[in-house]
């Protein structure tokens, strides 16, 4: 008992001390607050790694030469080997972002990645070998010998089984990452659009990523195929970066080749909160002719019939508040309150839960475009980007004159796959529904 009021007041004295620390960090300058945001992160993520391969190496190795049944001393040691490496590859891939950061991907950074990627698939399925497991060990019955031989036979079928399907998933998730994001058509009618911009086209860019695994040349690809649509106007709905300028300033380059008769317009995500230097990145990207829409809207004025506009407004993403980044955070009313009501109004908003808060707001907000979701990336990530996000991927049409357009995203974050879920870059057609 007493151990217990020990432990007890340890873990309310740690998470007391937690929170004195998180307050103590907010209130400090927002470059050195950022950093050690970034570490906090970090270290959370790599505990989680960390005991993702302790799990492993135990079901793999400290338990597991009679599960795999080498047939010979050798085979285990070289089994042994390519266990070991590959864990160590991928508890240390946080490792990758500090130092291997560049233009174009290097490969050590997307050798750890591709074996993060495979350490989730392989975990999920083990887990629920577990399980299966669990449940015949209960419903089993029979001698006690039997049961030992049946459960020993098992586990080794439904381990070789799991390593098996985790190695399937990775490889067709690596196949999908790596091929170009196609283009996605999708109609979208709003209500208020002038007839004058009747089959508008908008392309929407998002979470690009631009980082360990992702590059210039991938960009390039993206620019390219995005320009061949020859759109009326381009956004890029947050998550274009994932580290500062001065490591990818170079890689953002191909963003200046984007042009659109009604132009080009970037809202931040919250990876761009991450770096620590995002003011910095609304400068390189004003530099690439890309309109930073902080807080603040754009007047899209047809060409032929001056008196037809639509307000287009972004709204910065609200893990500036959490960072207490100042100038920054999500202020509805700064990006909306000067739209004048009768236009059409169009909202960037990174994440869909913002999507929604503008859709019950009292501005008349037409439609929202967003992305953040990824539609969950990989499994079984997937179960909980549907659950915590109010609209997940896709098109909703939330009443007669509002509707959210949820991106997947144009590449992915850090890990190089899209295991049952896709990528896109979308080509958007507005249709007029007077």
């Amino acid at each position: 008992m007493a151990a217990s009021r020990k432990v007890a007041v340890a873990s309310v004295c740690l998470v007391l001390s937690l929170i004195l620390l998180q307050f103590y960090v907010t209130s400090l300058h927002k470059e050195l607050r950022a950093k050690i945001l970034r570490a906090q992160i970090t270290t959370f993520m790599s505990g989680l790694i960390s005991l993702a391969c302790w799990y492993l190496y135990r079901r793999l190795l400290a338990e597991n030469h009679t599960v795999l049944a080498c047939p010979s001393r050798l085979l285990w040691t070289l089994w042994k080997s390519v266990v070991i490496c590959f864990l160590l590859c991928a508890q240390v891939t946080y490792a990758t972002n500090l130092f291997f950061i560049t233009t174009d991907p290097q490969w050590i950074a997307m050798v750890c990645y591709i074996c993060l990627g495979t350490l989730i698939q392989l975990v999920c399925c083990l887990l629920v070998c577990d399980l299966i497991e669990i449940g015949l060990r209960v419903l089993r019955r029979g001698r006690q010998y039997q049961q030992n031989q049946i459960s020993l036979k098992a586990q080794q079928t439904r381990t070789v089984v799991a390593i098996l399907i985790a190695l399937m998933l990775s490889a067709r998730g690596l196949t999908v990452g790596l091929s170009p994001p196609p283009l996605k058509k999708v109609t979208i009618p709003m209500t208020k659009l002038p007839r004058s911009f009747d089959g508008l086209t908008v392309i929407q860019l998002s979470d690009i990523h631009l980082g360990p695994t992702v590059g210039r040349s991938r960009l390039q690809d993206v620019v390219d195929r995005a320009m061949a649509t020859k759109p009326d106007v381009i956004v890029i709905a947050g998550d274009l970066v994932d580290s500062v300028v001065k490591k990818l300033g170079e890689a953002a380059e191909p963003l200046k080749q984007l042009q659109a008769p009604y132009g080009v317009y970037f809202i931040t995500g919250n990876h761009e909160y991450y770096t620590g230097d995002v003011d910095a990145w609304f400068d390189k990207l004003r530099s690439l002719n890309v309109q930073v829409l902080h807080n603040e809207k754009a007047i899209l004025q047809n060409h032929k019939q001056p008196e037809d506009t639509i307000c287009l407004a972004g709204v910065d993403d609200n893990t500036a508040d959490s960072f207490g980044y100042d100038g920054h955070g999500e202020h509805l009313d700064k990006a909306l309150g000067s739209c004048d009501p009768d236009q059409p109004i169009i909202l960037l908003a990174h994440k869909p839960s913002c999507a929604k808060r503008a859709l019950q707001s009292k501005y008349n907000v037409n439609l929202v475009l967003s992305g953040h979701t990824h539609g969950g990336q990989l499994f079984p990530m997937i179960i909980a980007a549907y659950l915590v996000n109010p609209y997940y991927v896709g098109l909703y049409r939330v009443s007669d004159h509002a509707h959210v357009y949820v991106s997947p995203g144009t590449f992915y974050w850090g890990i190089p796959m899209r295991v049952f879920t896709s990528m896109e870059i979308t080509h958007i057609t507005l249709q007029a529904t007077w």
